[in-house]
């Protein structure tokens, strides 16, 4: 085995581990189609160990905290409270899981707005 090979093998052994150590940090995109059109949504997600927290931001109800985030391998889940609505803000669970540069987003299992029916995907953007 030629020196060449083996620092190849080992370059991409360093590129693979970096990409997967990246894990859900950073920003988040995806469109959701609505009864209002169009709402663009953004994620930017900051992990301490298995803890996470961040923002989402809309251009319809702008930025609001995530809360009570937490990771476990590829999958993470968290809180957001949603303003307004006749009983004021509510808050929903949110859970979902990473694959490379796309993310799996749904309202948990018996929060206000449904479940796994409802997810969109969310795409790296930084």
């Amino acid at each position: 085995m030629s020196i060449r090979t083996v620092l190849a093998g080992l370059v991409l052994s360093i590129l693979a581990f970096s990409a997967n150590a990246q894990g859900v940090a950073g920003k988040w995109s995806a469109t959701m189609n609505g009864a209002q059109g169009a709402m663009q949504i953004q994620f930017t997600f900051l992990v301490d160990g298995s803890d996470l927290s961040g923002m989402m931001v809309t251009d319809i109800m702008g930025e609001i905290p995530i809360v009570d985030g937490k990771i476990d391998g590829n999958m993470i889940s968290f809180s957001i409270n949603v303003p307004g609505g006749p009983g004021g803000a509510a808050s929903m669970g949110i859970s979902g899981e990473i694959e490379g540069d796309e993310l799996t987003l749904a309202p948990a299992e018996g929060s206000a707005a449904g479940g796994a029916d409802q997810a969109l995907v969310f795409k790296r953007i930084e």
